[in-house]
């Protein structure tokens, strides 16, 4: 009923004090719709006067309806009762300073924005006046079923004329509501007022409001009992019924969806309303129903479709009633906002943040919720725009962000800046970075987590993508073509985290005690910091098996201490491998094999070697290295036995065999 009433209300002009100007347009608006005279005479004038007189009542100002009636013409009889009861609606506008019946301002509000629930015409109207309305409304109903059971000659002016003094009557008296079997049927010329929806939805919703059973002891229904059954009837009409199209028509309606919608939202059907408007308005219609969403959830009203059904009525019910309309808001601001988020992710990002939060309890809060945070995660990883978003990582290893308190949407700063702090944006970055890690998106996880500043967490997914592109498979050595397409790509892969690698090492950990390696210590991760030295390292050890650089890639991995070089160090070579990181242990198999076929290739060349013009002394030389090959081959296969490698027992047989061919 407040709806609608403010919504009539914007009908009037600024003020009271312009009510004369609105019975004039009021006037020149009835003579533009009923038909024009052949000549001047009394009975178009009455016409006149009382659809005037209902239109000033549809607009909510007394003050204008009082002006018309005090400047009829003399020859137009106007019973009592009507000067009465708008002297006294008039009274209690001008005194509330109000524009319109339908709300008045606040006495506490000096600049007459914040408005009031409007009296009711009980508290207004005096039980006399309204005594004297009731019987003048009864008279004037009598008469005109009289003169049309006896066929009484008429015109279209006394049509008129009885139709809106009995339709002002039956407003003001509340004897009848418009809408009513009795009433509305088709013997009463009131029924003609009734014309369309928002006829229908006024003579509803005033009725609703002004004739309760506080005001009527006779009358059982209460004020949300007529919203809730208006609602009910909207919706059992459908929107066919409002747009004139087919539910199943793809097409737009004319009206965008506000046919329908509005009806709704007078009704308080304001799910239903927005949702409609959002189904059927096509881009339009997603853009009016996001922005009326948010404007009505932070207004405090409540997203979801007035109803009274007993079941509802328990404070469970209500709390999912709650939650099914910020369910609906949500929906609404996603979809809406993952239409340009790609053009405009900025933008987007200013709607997601003003998603409202499911688990919370009454209307809109400051705070942002986990679920505004997902669909954050979402925004980043489904635009990838980073570096608006989320700033980018400066040249020390921290994240460029905000830190002007009075960064705005607009400024140049990242956006998330500007909703979050620091650390939230973190965080956020964080999980996004997670989130993309399952779905198996790497490359972007570890860009996301160096914005973030979890370089524990960065180094701990190079360290792991670096182990498992350890050995490279070059292309084109065998195989067929899809093979061969797998190993160029693994290869790629290899070089892209290879290259990742350096870039990272040399900026953030090559220049002693960086940022880098002071967030290290701080979150306790120092050792992956070791684990990736090493993991480089091994990448230099396998390029040279690869190129078959066969002595200078053992040096360089006899270099890194992970095999035992005597026997007395076996022990603590076993237990030193299981203090490795785990990465290191699942790909040990490789760098066990790869340092086999290093000692079998050395101890083959050499081999091959003997006895080609050697001296005494070199040959000698010779025997000694190969006995050296063949001692680390024996201390190689006794370690690989006892540290039980994550392989298949193929791997074990190979280096075993390997080291029996040295000979």
């Amino acid at each position: 009923a407040n709806m609608a009433g403010r919504f009539h209300g914007q009908q009037t002009l600024p003020s009271a004090d312009s009510a004369s100007g609105l019975a004039t347009h009021l006037a020149l608006f009835v003579n533009m719709h009923l038909p024009p005279p052949s000549s001047p005479n009394a009975d178009h004038d009455r016409a006149t006067l009382w659809a005037t007189i209902y239109y000033c009542l549809r607009c909510g100002d007394a003050c204008a309806a009082l002006i018309t009636l005090q400047n009829a013409p003399s020859n137009i009889a106007i019973p009592q009762p009507f000067h009465t009861v708008f002297t006294q609606l008039a009274n209690y506008q001008t005194s509330h300073d109000a524009k319109s019946l339908f709300f008045t301002p606040s006495p506490s509000s000096s600049n007459n924005n914040t408005h009031q629930p409007p009296a009711s015409l009980a508290a207004i109207i005096s039980p006399q006046t309204r005594i004297a309305l009731v019987e003048l409304y009864h008279t004037v109903k009598t008469r005109s079923r009289s003169t049309t059971d006896h066929n009484t000659a008429t015109n279209e002016d006394n049509d008129t004329e009885t139709m809106f003094q009995l339709a002002s009557l039956a407003l003001l008296s509340l004897a009848e509501p418009l809408t009513s079997s009795s009433t509305n049927s088709p013997s009463s010329p009131a029924a003609n007022v009734i014309q369309t929806i928002e006829d229908y939805i006024f003579a509803s919703l005033w009725m609703a409001y002004h004739q309760t059973p506080s005001n009527f002891p006779s009358t059982t229904t209460s004020c949300e009992e007529h919203v809730a059954q208006l609602g009910q009837l909207l919706q059992h009409w459908g929107p066919s019924y409002f747009e004139g199209t087919d539910d199943s028509s793809n097409s737009v309606p004319s009206s965008g969806g506000w046919a329908y919608a509005f009806p709704l939202l007078l009704a308080q059907q304001y799910n239903t309303a927005l949702t409609h408007l959002a189904e059927v308005g096509s881009g339009t219609g997603l853009l009016q129903a996001t922005h009326l969403g948010l404007i009505m959830y932070h207004a405090g009203i409540p997203l979801y479709d007035f109803n009274l059904q007993p079941s509802q009525l328990e404070e469970s019910k209500q709390n999912d009633k709650d939650a099914s309309g910020k369910q609906l808001l949500s929906k609404l601001i996603v979809s809406y906002a993952s239409a340009f988020q790609t053009a405009d992710p900025k933008t987007a990002l200013e709607y997601l943040v003003r998603l409202p939060d499911p688990t919370s309890t009454g209307t809109a809060t400051a705070s942002i919720g986990q679920f505004a945070k997902k669909q954050i995660r979402r925004l980043l990883l489904e635009t990838r725009a980073f570096e608006p978003l989320a700033g980018k990582v400066s040249s020390n290893g921290s994240r460029e962000s905000a830190t002007d308190t009075s960064a705005t949407p607009s400024s140049s700063l990242p956006a998330m800046d500007c909703y979050f702090s620091s650390a939230e944006v973190s965080s956020i970055l964080a999980d996004a970075a997670v989130d993309t890690l399952r779905e198996g998106n790497k490359a972007d996880a570890a860009e996301l987590f160096a914005l973030a500043g979890r370089y524990g967490s960065l180094l701990s997914l190079l360290n792991c993508e670096l182990a498992s592109h350890l050995v490279d498979v070059s292309p084109g050595e065998g195989g067929g073509s899809g093979e061969q397409l797998q190993q160029q790509q693994e290869s790629e892969e290899r070089r892209f985290w290879r290259n990742a690698a350096l870039h990272f090492h040399s900026l953030h950990l090559a220049h002693g005690r960086t940022h880098v390696v002071e967030v290290l210590e701080k979150e306790g991760n120092l050792a992956l910091g070791n684990t990736f030295q090493l993991l480089m390292n091994l990448m230099v050890f396998f390029d040279r098996c690869r190129d078959q650089h066969w002595e200078d890639a053992w040096t360089l991995i006899d270099s890194l201490l992970l095999l035992p070089q005597a026997e007395v160090e076996m022990t603590r070579k076993v237990e030193a491998f299981h203090c490795l990181d785990n990465v290191l242990q699942h790909s040990f198999h490789h760098i066990a094999l790869a340092s086999m076929e290093c000692l079998y290739h050395q101890h083959s060349n050499l081999k091959s070697s003997l006895g080609r013009g050697q001296s005494a002394s070199a040959a000698g030389a010779t025997e000694q290295r190969l006995m050296e090959l063949r001692g680390r081959g024996r201390l190689l296969v006794t370690f690989v036995g006892l540290i039980q490698m994550r392989s298949s027992t193929d791997t074990n047989a190979r280096i075993a065999r390997m080291e029996a061919y040295m000979m």
